[in-house]
């Protein structure tokens, strides 16, 4: 009887060792992830001071001596502003939960970019007669002594009708002149003046006005001429350019 009176105690020993050791042990692991969760929220504030980049503007000049279809002009290039600002970051977890400025200095201002763009309308014309250019704007080595060609050579019959390229009034200069032979001068009114030189005959006088399109002369070889055509010129402030650039 004391024998087993014996084994049972040391059993019962056994057990409350056995629950004290794993009650200790789950404590511990309950104490170890405590600690884990409350390390991995805790906040943290910094003050750090960050360049930030401060954008210009860009402003618009108009000017009506170009036209409206040449590329703008950068008058002033742009350049971006630098500001130092001071900031109070708070983190949570390790990321960034809010910053807050707390002051800034500009180290530079920022320099707005100045363009200048065309606002003149290009003045477009008609063709004064549909046949093909025999003849070109520029320096040509097929007519002695007229190497500068002041505008462009089309080929027309005797006879055919010759329009106004765009609405003018007719100037004084109409009428025989030179080289040209019989020859229609209009103003357009915007410092663009156009020519038809080598007609047979005109149908409008200095002063008329006249709409595009509206016939004023027939085609001829009058003046300098080595057969008919068309001879068209456009002028911009009393410089030859060339017609091509005009028609459509």
């Amino acid at each position: 009887m004391l024998g087993l009176a014996m084994l049972t105690i040391i059993i019962f020993v056994s057990s409350v060792t056995a629950y004290a050791v794993a009650s200790t042990s789950t404590s511990e692991t309950i104490l170890d992830k405590a600690v884990s969760d409350f390390s991995s929220v805790v906040k943290t504030e910094r003050i750090e001071d960050v360049t930030r980049y401060i954008p210009f503007d860009t402003i618009v000049e108009e000017d009506a001596n170009m036209y409206e279809d040449e590329p703008e002009i950068v008058k002033v290039r742009g350049e971006k502003g630098e500001v130092l600002v001071t900031e109070k970051i708070i983190e949570v977890s390790g990321k960034i939960e809010s910053r807050e400025t707390i002051s800034f200095q500009v180290v530079s201002p920022a320099t707005n970019k100045v363009v200048v763009r065309g606002t003149k309308e290009r003045s477009y014309f008609i063709w004064p007669y549909d046949g093909q250019v025999t003849s070109y704007f520029g320096y040509r080595f097929d007519a002695p002594g007229t190497t500068d060609h002041q505008g462009i050579d089309i080929d027309a019959s005797y006879g055919s009708s010759v329009v106004a390229a765009r609405a003018g009034v007719v100037t004084a200069d109409t009428g025989w002149d030179g080289g040209y032979g019989l020859c229609v001068h209009i103003d357009h009114g915007d410092g663009i003046e156009s020519l038809y030189g080598h007609n047979c005959e005109l149908t409008v006088s200095p002063g008329d006005y006249v709409e595009a399109g509206q016939v004023i002369a027939y085609a001829g070889s009058t003046g300098w001429s080595s057969g008919t055509h068309v001879h068209f010129e456009v002028h911009e402030e009393g410089t030859a350019i060339d017609p091509l650039t005009l028609l459509p």
